[in-house]
C-alpha cells in the first residue's frame, strides 16, 4: 500500500527556505486564512508530481522560485520533495527548477521526465488524469461539464486518446479506398449501361430496317391506290367534260333564239313604257290642277262658311234687339194705360169725397157752428204764434216730403237703369265669352293646322334631304360592290345558304351565332391567306351554343331540304391551351400565334376561333415557317406553322401551299362584307321608296297653306268682333259706374231729407201738444155741453176724413207722377235704332253670302270639270298601265326563260370549268404524286416510262390568275404532259380489294387508313434514332473494356477490405480501452453516490450517447437526489451538484486508485447537511480505500481529521506551516 508521508518544500513560491510539511495521516486537513499559501501547497504537490507550468499559475517554471514573481528571487532554484511509503519501503520523489530547466530525481537519482512519470503511474498517480488531486473549484466545474467534455475526460483517463491519431488515419484511408471503389464501380456501371445501350441500338437498327421495308411497302400501296383512283377519276371526268360540251352547244342555240325574241319584246315594251310615261305626266299635271282648284274651292267654301256664321250671329242679334224693342213698346203702352186708369180713379174718388163732405156738414146746428167759429177764432188768436210756427214747420215738412218722393222716384229710375245696364253688360259679356270660345277653338285649329303644315314641310324637307343622303350612300355602296365584284346577283345556292342561316338565327335566336367566317376576321389584310389556310376546314361552319342546338338545327335543315351544314357547338369544343412560350419566341423574327392575329367580332365565338386555330404559329416566310415547324429535325419539337403566303407545315411533315383555290377561298372574308353591302343596298333602296312616298305630300302643302290663311282671316274677324264687344262692355261698365255714383248721391239725399222730416215731425208734435192745451182751455165749456172729451174729438172726424182724402189724392199724384216719369224715361231710349242697324247688317251679309255662294258654285263646277278630265286621264293611265304590266309579265317570263337558259349555260360552264379544273387538279395531283415518289424514293411498278420524266419545275402552277402566259401552255409544258401521259403504272401489285373500290368515301377511308399506317410507321421510324454503322464493333470494344474494369474493381475491393480490417483493429483497441474505463466508473458511481447521500434511493447514472463508439459523442451524467424527482444536472442546487461531482471523481479514482486523494476546498459549495455527509464519507474512505488530504475552511469537516496542518502567513509575504495531531482528542 502506498501513502504520502511528508513534503519538503524549498524556496517554492511563498515558502522561503526549506519547509518540511507533515506527517500526513489517513485523514489530514489543511486549514488557513485566505492568501496564506494553501493553494501554493497544492501547487507544490502538483509540481512534484510533474504538472506543467500552465496549471501552476505561472508563465515560466523559474517564476516558481520564491520572490521571482516580483523580480527578487531568493535563490537560483527551488525544489519539492515528496516522501512516500510503498510496500513498507520509503521512496522519495524530487523535482528541482533551476536556470538550466527542470530536474527529476527518484530516491536521489536523476531520471528523465518520462521515467519519472512512468514510476508515478506505476504507483497509481496519473498527472494527465489528475486522479489524485481536485483543484479548487474543480468540483463545481466538473458538474458544469458538457457531455463532450466528459467524453474527453474519459478519453484521457482511459488513455484511448493514444489511438486517436491512428484511428483518424485508418478511417481516412478506409474512406479514400471506398471512394476509389465507388468510382470504379461507377465506371463499371457506365460501361454496362453503354453495353446495354449498344445492344438496344443493334436491336433498334434491325427494327429500323424492318420498319423501313414495311414503310416502303405501305407507301407503295398508298400511292398506287391514290394513282389508281386519280386515273379513274380523270377518265370519268374527261367523259363528263365531253358530255357537258355537247349540252353547252345545245343550250347556246336555245339562248340565241330566246335573245332574239327578247329583243323584239323589249322594243314593244319600251314603246308602251313611253306612252305610259306620257299619260302619267298628263295625269300628274291634271292632278296638280285639281289640287290647285281644290284649294280655290276650299277657300270659297271657307268664305261662305265664315259669312254664314256672321249672318247667323247678326240675325240672332237682330231678333234679340227686335224682341227688346217690342218689349220696350209694350211697356210704354202698359204705363200709358195705367196712367189713364189712375186719372179715372182720381176723378171718381174726388166726386165721392165731395158728396161725403156735404153730408157731414149738415149734422151741425147753426148756433153751434157760430159758437164753434167764435171759439175757433179765439183759439186761433191765442195760438197765432204757435200756428204760424207750426204752419211754417209743416210747410217745410211737406216740401221735404215732396222732395223725398222725387228723390225716391229718381232712385227707382236709377236702379232700373242700373239693372238694365247690368243686363246689357251680362249679355255683352256672354257674347264676348262665346266669341272667346270661338276664338280659342279657331286658335287651336289654327295651331293644329300650323303644326300639321310645319310637320308636312319638315317631312318634305327631311325626305328631300334624306333622299339626297340615301342616294349618296347608295352610290357609295354601289361603288364598293363594284370594287369587290359583288354587283352581280347572288346565285341560287348562295341565296339558299343565306336563307338557311337567317332561318336558323330567327328560330334559334340567341343560340345560333353565325358562320365562323362572319364572326371573325384577320386583323390585317396581309394575314388573310394564312388565316384562311388555318381556318379552311371550319370557315363556313355554324357556331352555336350547345350540341343540342346543333342537332335541332340539323333536323330543321333536313326538314326544310336545305344543304348540309357543319356546326361548332361551344359546349363540347375542346380548345387547346395556348402556350405563352410561343408568344415569347424571338427566332425567327415576326413569329405570332395565329389566334392573336384573328379579330373576334363576337366574344361568344372566341372559343370556336381558338378551337379552329389551335397552337398554330405564323411566320413571315415559308423558310422561317419550315425551320420553326420541324425544329431540330429529331421530330420531338415539331409545331404546326403557317407562312404569310398560305404555306402550311403540319406536325406530321405534310406541307400544303397556297394557290388559286386558296385565294378564291380567301374571298370568303369579302362575302360577309358583300352580304352586308347587299343588305345595305336593299335597305337604302327600300328607304328611298318610303321617302319618295313621303314626297308625294308636297302638292297638299299649298292646300294646307290656303286653309291656314282662311283660318287666320276668320280668326281676325272674330277677334275684331270680340274687341268691339269688349269696348261695349267697358263703355257700359263706365256708364254703370256713373249711375252707381248718382245712385249713391240720391241715397245720401234721401237719408238727409228723412232725417229733416223726422226732426220736423218731432217739432210739430211738440207744438201741437202746446196748441192742444190752449185749445182745450178755450173749448172747455163747449165740449162739456156737447158731451165730448175735447174739441179735437169733433174736429178729428172731419180732419181724419180730410186727411184721408188728402192722403189718397197724394197717392194719386205720386202714382201719376211716377208713371209719367217712367213713360218719359222710356220714350227717351230709342230701342228701334239699334234694331234697324242690325237689320241693315243682316241685309248686307245676306247679299254678300249670295255672291260668295255663286262664286263657290263656279269654283265647284271648275273642280268637277277638272276631276272629270283627271278621271279620264286616270282611266287611260290604268289601261296603259295594264297593257304595260302585261307586257312586263310577258317580257319577265321571256327574260326569266332566257335567264334560266343563261343560268344553265353558266352552270354548265361552271361545271365544265370545274370538271376541267378537276382534271387539271387530278393530273397535277398525279404529277405531284409521281414527283413525290421520285423525290422520296418510293418505288412504283411501271409498265412504260420512268419517274425521271417528271419535271420538278412543272409541279407548281402559276398563282396569278390574270397571267396570260399561264393560260397558254408552252411547248415544253405540252412535251412534259406528253411524257407524263406516257408513264404507265402497273397496278397488278395493288391488291384486288383496293382495285375494286369505286366509292369515293371508301377510297378516302382506305387512303386515310393507309396514310395513318404510313404516318404511324414513319413516326415510329422518326422516334427511332438512325442506327450507327459500327454498332457491332462498338459492342465488342465495350465487352473488352468491361473485362478490364472488372479486374480493376476486384483489386480495389481487396484494398478496401484490407483498410477496413486495419481500421477495425484500431477501433476495437480504442473501444476496449475506453469501455474498460467507462464501465468501471459507470458501475461504481451509483454505489458511491448512495454512500455520499447515505440513502439507497439516490441514483447516479452514467451513459454513453454512442454505444458503438462512445468516444465519438458525449457522456451523459444524471442524478436523482433522495426525496426528489428526476431533474437535469443544471437544475440541481450547488450542494447537490458538488455531491454529484464528488461521486464522479471518486468513481474515476476507484478505476485507477492513487495512493492519496487531495481535495482543495471541495466543500466550498456545501451546506451543513451535505458537509456532514461528505465528512462521514471521507472518514470511511480514508479508513478503507486510501489517504485523504483536504483543504477546508469548514469546522464541521476539519475537526474530524486525524491531523490538522495550519498554513499561516509570515513576514515578507512568506508562508509557514504548523501541524496538530487530533488523534489524542
Amino acid at each position: 500500500m502506498q501513502r504520502l508521508l511528508s513534503l519538503e518544500v524549498e524556496n517554492f513560491k511563498s515558502y522561503k527556505g526549506k519547509h518540511v510539511i507533515g506527517p500526513f495521516a489517513d485523514f489530514t486537513a489543511i486549514v488557513g486564512p485566505n492568501g496564506s499559501g494553501k493553494s501554493n501547497l497544492m501547487d507544490a504537490v502538483s509540481f512534484v508530481l510533474g504538472e506543467d507550468k500552465k496549471n501552476l499559475r505561472v508563465k515560466k517554471l523559474q517564476d516558481l522560485i520564491h520572490g521571482a514573481s516580483f523580480g527578487k528571487p531568493v535563490a537560483n532554484s527551488c525544489s519539492v520533495t515528496m516522501n512516500c511509503e510503498s510496500n513498507s519501503q520509503m521512496r522519495s520523489f524530487m523535482r528541482t527548477i533551476s536556470a538550466n530547466g527542470s530536474e527529476f530525481c527518484i530516491d536521489s537519482k536523476v531520471v528523465t521526465a518520462q521515467e519519472y512519470s512512468s514510476v508515478l503511474q506505476h504507483l497509481g498517480i496519473f498527472i494527465e488524469a489528475k486522479n489524485f488531486l481536485v483543484y479548487q473549484g474543480q468540483v463545481e466545474q466538473l458538474a458544469r461539464h458538457t457531455p463532450e467534455e466528459r467524453m474527453q475526460l474519459f478519453e484521457e483517463i482511459s488513455r484511448s486518446c493514444e489511438y486517436k491519431a491512428e484511428y483518424e488515419q485508418k478511417k481516412e484511408e478506409l474512406i479514400k479506398q471506398e471512394e476509389s471503389l465507388v468510382v470504379i464501380f461507377s465506371k463499371r456501371r457506365d460501361i454496362v449501361r453503354e453495353k446495354r445501350q449498344a445492344m438496344m441500338e443493334k436491336e433498334e437498327a434491325e427494327r429500323y430496317e424492318m420498319m423501313r421495308r414495311q414503310l416502303k411497302s405501305k407507301e407503295r400501296d398508298l400511292h398506287l391506290l391514290k394513282l389508281h383512283h386519280l386515273e379513274n377519276e380523270i377518265s370519268g371526268a374527261v367523259e363528263a367534260a365531253n358530255e357537258k360540251k355537247r349540252e353547252m352547244q345545245q343550250l347556246t342555240e336555245e339562248k340565241k333564239s330566246c335573245d332574239q325574241a327578247l329583243i323584239g319584246m323589249t322594243s314593244e315594251h319600251k314603246k308602251l313604257q313611253r306612252e305610259l310615261h306620257a299619260v302619267q305626266i298628263r295625269a300628274v299635271n291634271k292632278a296638280n290642277e285639281v289640287n290647285k282648284q281644290k284649294v280655290c274651292y276650299v277657300g270659297a267654301k271657307q268664305k261662305v262658311r265664315h259669312i254664314s256664321d256672321k249672318l247667323g250671329t247678326a240675325m240672332e242679334m237682330r231678333n234679340t234687339l227686335q224682341k227688346v224693342a217690342d218689349a220696350h213698346k209694350e211697356k210704354i203702352d202698359d204705363l200709358k194705360t195705367k196712367l189713364s186708369e189712375v186719372e179715372k180713379e182720381k176723378a171718381k174718388y174726388k166726386a165721392c169725397v165731395d158728396a161725403k163732405s156735404q153730408s157731414l156738414e149738415l149734422q151741425l146746428s147753426d148756433s153751434q157752428m157760430n159758437e164753434y167759429n167764435v171759439l175757433k177764432g179765439e183759439s186761433i188768436k191765442r195760438c197765432g204764434a204757435l200756428n204760424r210756427e207750426l204752419h211754417s214747420i209743416t210747410e217745410q215738412r211737406d216740401a221735404h216730403q215732396i222732395d223725398l218722393r222725387f228723390q225716391q222716384r229718381l232712385f227707382d229710375e236709377q236702379m232700373e237703369r242700373i239693372n238694365n245696364k247690368k243686363a246689357a253688360i251680362e249679355r255683352s259679356t256672354c257674347d264676348a265669352m262665346h266669341l272667346v270660345e270661338i276664338i280659342d277653338s279657331k286658335k287651336a285649329s289654327l295651331e293644329k293646322e300650323r303644326d300639321k303644315l310645319g310637320h308636312i314641310e319638315q317631312q318634305v324637307a327631311e325626305s328631300k334631304e334624306s333622299v339626297e343622303n340615301i342616294e349618296a350612300a347608295l352610290s357609295v355602296v354601289v361603288e364598293q360592290l363594284a370594287d369587290i365584284g359583288g354587283d352581280h346577283e347572288e346565285s341560287e345556292r348562295e341565296r339558299r345558304r343565306n336563307d338557311a342561316m337567317d332561318s336558323l338565327k330567327r328560330i334559334f335566336a340567341g343560340r345560333i351565332y353565325g358562320r365562323l367566317v362572319d364572326l371573325c376576321r384577320p386583323s390585317h389584310q396581309r394575314y388573310r391567306l394564312a388565316v384562311t389556310k388555318v381556318l379552311a376546314p371550319n370557315m363556313m361552319a355554324i357556331v352555336c351554343d350547345t350540341d343540342e342546338t346543333a342537332r335541332a338545327s340539323i333536323a330543321y335543315l333536313k326538314q326544310q331540304r336545305f344543304a348540309p351544314e357543319s356546326f361548332l357547338p361551344l359546349s363540347i369544343l375542346s380548345t387547346p391551351k395556348i402556350s405563352e412560350r410561343f408568344r415569347q419566341l424571338t427566332e425567327p423574327q415576326g413569329v405570332k400565334v395565329v389566334f392573336d392575329v384573328v379579330q373576334c367580332l363576337n366574344p361568344d365565338a372566341r372559343k370556336a376561333v381558338q378551337f379552329a386555330c389551335g397552337n398554330t404559329l405564323l411566320c413571315e416566310s415559308a423558310d422561317d415557317a419550315r425551320k420553326l415547324a420541324f425544329g431540330n429535325g429529331d421530330g420531338e419539337d415539331r409545331q404546326r406553322v403557317v407562312a404569310v403566303d398560305g404555306t402550311l407545315f403540319e406536325r406530321s411533315g405534310v406541307i400544303s401551299g397556297g394557290g388559286l383555290h386558296l385565294r378564291s377561298r380567301a374571298k370568303k372574308w369579302d362575302e360577309s362584307d358583300l352580304r352586308k353591302l347587299r343588305e345595305r343596298r336593299a335597305f337604302l333602296v327600300e328607304k328611298k321608296k318610303q321617302l319618295q312616298r313621303a314626297q308625294m305630300m308636297e302638292p297638299n302643302l299649298e292646300m294646307e297653306k290656303t286653309r291656314l290663311y282662311n283660318l287666320a282671316e276668320n280668326l281676325k274677324h272674330f277677334q275684331s268682333e270680340l274687341n268691339a264687344k269688349n269696348e261695349m262692355v267697358e263703355e257700359l261698365q263706365h256708364e254703370l259706374e256713373i249711375l252707381n255714383k248718382g245712385l249713391a248721391v240720391t241715397q245720401s239725399k234721401i237719408d238727409g231729407i228723412q232725417k229733416i222730416i223726422e226732426e220736423n215731425n218731432r217739432r210739430i208734435a211738440e207744438l201741437e201738444v202746446t196748441r192742444n192745451g190752449i185749445v182745450d182751455e178755450v173749448f172747455h165749456d163747449f165740449c162739456e155741453r156737447l158731451h165730448i172729451r175735447d174739441i179735437r174729438q169733433y174736429e178729428q172726424r172731419e180732419i181724419h176724413i180730410i186727411a184721408e182724402v188728402q192722403e189718397q189724392f197724394r197717392k194719386f199724384e205720386a202714382e201719376l207722377s211716377r208713371l209719367q216719369n217712367e213713360i218719359d224715361f222710356l220714350n227717351s231710349e230709342d230701342r228701334n235704332l239699334r234694331e234697324e242697324q242690325e237689320a241693315e247688317n243682316v241685309k248686307q251679309l245676306t247679299n254678300q253670302l249670295e255672291d260668295l255662294k255663286a262664286s263657290e258654285d263656279v269654283e265647284e263646277q271648275k273642280l268637277k270639270e277638272l276631276e272629270r278630265e283627271h278621271g279620264t286621264l286616270k282611266a287611260e293611265f290604268d289601261s296603259k298601265k295594264t297593257a304595260f304590266e302585261e307586257s312586263t309579265v310577258r317580257m319577265s317570263a321571256l327574260r326569266k326563260g332566257a335567264q334560266q337558259i343563261a343560268h344553265k349555260v353558266k352552270e354548265n360552264e361552271k361545271h365544265l370549268v370545274a370538271v376541267e379544273e378537276m382534271i387539271a387538279r387530278r393530273r397535277h395531283e398525279r404529277r405531284s404524286l409521281l414527283h413525290y415518289c421520285k423525290v422520296s424514293g418510293v418505288e412504283l411498278p411501271l409498265i412504260n416510262g420512268c419517274l425521271a420524266d417528271v419535271d420538278v419545275a412543272e409541279l407548281t402552277p402559276s398563282l396569278n390568275a390574270n397571267d396570260e402566259s399561264s393560260s397558254q401552255p408552252s411547248q415544253s409544258t405540252e412535251n412534259q404532259a406528253h411524257h407524263e401521259d406516257e408513264i404507265k403504272i402497273n397496278f397488278a401489285f395493288l391488291p384486288e380489294r383496293l382495285k375494286k373500290l369505286t366509292d369515293e368515301g371508301q377510297v378516302k377511308e382506305e387512303v386515310k387508313k393507309l396514310s395513318e399506317e404510313v404516318d404511324g410507321t414513319r413516326a415510329a421510324i422518326l422516334r427511332l434514332s438512325v442506327p450507327r454503322v459500327n454498332v457491332a464493333e462498338r459492342l465488342e470494344a465495350l465487352r473488352a473494356k468491361e473485362a478490364g474494369i472488372a479486374e480493376e474493381c476486384e483489386t480495389a475491393r481487396r484494398r478496401v477490405m484490407t483498410a477496413r480490417e486495419q481500421f477495425e483493429q484500431v477501433k476495437m483497441a480504442r473501444c476496449a480501452r475506453f469501455n474498460e474505463c467507462f464501465e468501471v466508473v459507470a458501475n461504481n458511481i451509483d454505489d458511491l453516490y448512495k454512500r455520499l447521500n447515505h440513502s439507497q434511493s439516490a441514483q447516479a447514472i452514467l451513459t454513453a450517447d454512442n454505444c458503438e463508439e462512445p468516444y465519438l459523442d458525449g457522456i451523459s451524467y444524471s442524478c436523482v437526489v433522495p426525496g426528489k424527482r428526476f431533474r437535469p444536472m443544471d437544475n440541481l442546487s450547488g450542494g447537490e451538484k458538488t455531491l454529484a461531482s464528488l461521486a464522479l471523481l471518486l468513481a474515476i479514482h476507484s478505476r485507477i486508485p492513487s495512493p492519496f486523494l487531495i481535495l482543495d476546498e471541495a466543500d466550498a459549495a456545501l451546506d451543513g447537511t451535505n458537509i456532514e455527509k461528505v465528512e462521514t464519507f471521507l472518514k470511511e474512505y480514508a479508513q478503507k480505500d486510501g489517504q485523504v488530504i483536504m483543504v477546508s475552511l469548514k469546522e464541521v469537516l476539519y475537526k474530524e481529521a486525524d491531523i490538522i496542518l495550519g498554513v499561516h502567513p509570515a513576514s515578507g509575504g512568506e508562508s509557514a506551516v504548523l501541524s496538530f495531531d487530533l488523534k489524542r482528542f
